[in-house]
């Protein structure tokens, strides 16, 4: 009867139904069928049938200062930066391409 608990509840199974969505989704695409355990298979196909949900409301920040940059040198006669920056989970952001002469190399990043 607790309402905060019940919110709480509410929102994990609900991510616990899209991480299922996701993780069947890989199996399937690995050519592995997964035969449910502790739910019933109708259960379970209504999960994976149904779409992504938006689980509660999130208190993160959506505009993040999340910097990714990477520098590596290629096989060529120069040096070459790519720098990708991401701005939390909004996947937009501005990458920095440095010049080389040559082939972009691959660096950690």
């Amino acid at each position: 009867s607790n309402e905060a608990i019940l919110n709480i509840f509410g929102h994990l199974t609900c991510g616990s139904r899209n991480h299922m969505r996701s993780f069947s989704s890989l199996l399937n695409g690995n050519g592995i069928t997964y035969t449910p355990q502790y739910i019933n298979q109708d259960d379970y196909d209504a999960i994976i049938a149904g779409s992504h949900e938006k689980c509660g409301n999130s208190r993160v920040n959506k505009k993040g200062n999340a910097n990714r940059t990477g520098n590596g040198t290629g096989n060529c006669n120069g040096t070459g930066n790519k720098g990708n920056n991401k701005k939390g989970n909004s996947k937009k952001g501005n990458g920095n391409r440095g010049n080389g002469n040559g082939n972009r190399g691959n660096g950690p990043n």
